[in-house]
């Protein structure tokens, strides 16, 4: 299993639709929630976009890390789940800041998709 869950390239969700159980159990972490196996990945998207935090009490503009975590439930009808995260990407110094401000954006989940078999 990996560790951190993550997979070091991005993968088109038709082909991590396509990928047989086996590839999500060597590749992906997993767990059981309710009684239902999931197993679920993690790419760090290429796109580091400066973005002025919404809610933030100081209006931070800062360098913003997109994910997108893809969970898998291998149920008699398989489930396949994608949701894109933003994190802002933090220094030892705190926050990572930008020359520019080109959006405005909530940490957290930005969009939630089925990918239909």
């Amino acid at each position: 299993n990996n560790p951190l869950c993550s997979i070091h390239s991005i993968i088109a969700p038709s082909t991590l639709r396509q990928q047989p159980v086996n590839w999500w159990q060597q590749h992906a972490c997993s767990g059981i929630f309710s009684g239902i196996r999931y197993h679920y990945v993690l790419e760090q998207l290429d796109s580091r976009e400066c973005c002025t935090l919404w809610k933030n009490d100081k209006n931070q503009t800062v360098t913003m890390i997109f994910y997108r975590l893809t969970l898998f439930f291998p149920a008699l009808t398989p489930i396949f789940l994608q949701s894109t995260l933003a994190v802002p990407m933090e220094t030892a110094s705190g926050f990572s800041p930008c020359p520019s401000d080109l959006c405005k954006v909530t940490p957290g989940r930005q969009r939630l998709v089925e990918l239909i078999m």
